[in-house]
């Protein structure tokens, strides 16, 4: 999720859900134009809130600028997990579907490969994220609690996008709406909360 204020982000996630986002110093962002915390969904799932780093010096650039260019929270991109990296970008060329940017990260106790799938970032459209090893202990501690009830996709040519789901193997129903869209149900220790 896209804040165009960290600080004032995590504050509206805490009071949706009761559960402030953890942010802990892999996270921190130094040198990078943002920074992002995150709040444990159960299992591998997690939401991020990210935002501009108001230390950052210099031109923000990339999703430090989207975030920061918001008129307020919202969900801008999804991440789905596969066991295989490598084979699954192999698989989507195959089906036409080349991935634009992929990185090997090593940043503290998480290493992991990602990818976005296609020519441009688009919020319908999943990246992709294999985990080789991550260290969840401190986040899952501070931010457990909260469940996905429900997660949509939706667009105006939701049969075109279904049509690429479909080609990548992702095994969702895209639904028809006024514009792109996504649309997270959480179940939180307070009550539900919806966030697009």
């Amino acid at each position: 999720m896209g804040v165009p204020e960290i600080e004032k982000g995590l504050d509206y996630v805490e009071s949706l859900t009761g559960i402030r986002p953890f942010a802990g110093e892999v996270f921190a962002g130094a040198g990078r134009s943002f920074v992002s915390a995150r709040l444990s969904l159960g299992g591998r799932q997690f939401l991020e809130v990210i935002g501009p780093n108001p230390t950052f010096e210099g031109e923000l650039e990339g999703i430090g600028a989207r975030a920061a260019a918001l008129p307020g929270p919202r969900l801008l991109f999804w991440v789905m997990g596969v066991r295989d990296f490598g084979a699954y970008l192999r698989d989507a060329v195959r089906a036409g579907y080349p991935f634009s940017d992929t990185n090997h990260v090593l940043n503290g106790g998480y290493e992991y490969r990602v990818g976005a799938i296609g020519a441009e970032a688009a919020p319908h459209i999943p990246s992709v994220v294999e985990w080789r090893s991550r260290d969840d202990s401190g986040e899952l501690a501070a931010t457990s609690g909260s469940r996905i009830a429900d997660f949509t996709v939706h667009h105006p040519e939701a049969q075109k996008v279904q049509e690429v789901y479909d080609a990548l193997g992702i095994g969702m129903l895209v639904r028809r709406g006024d514009k792109p869209r996504l649309r997270l149900i959480l179940q939180t220790p307070t009550d539900d909360v919806i966030l697009s």
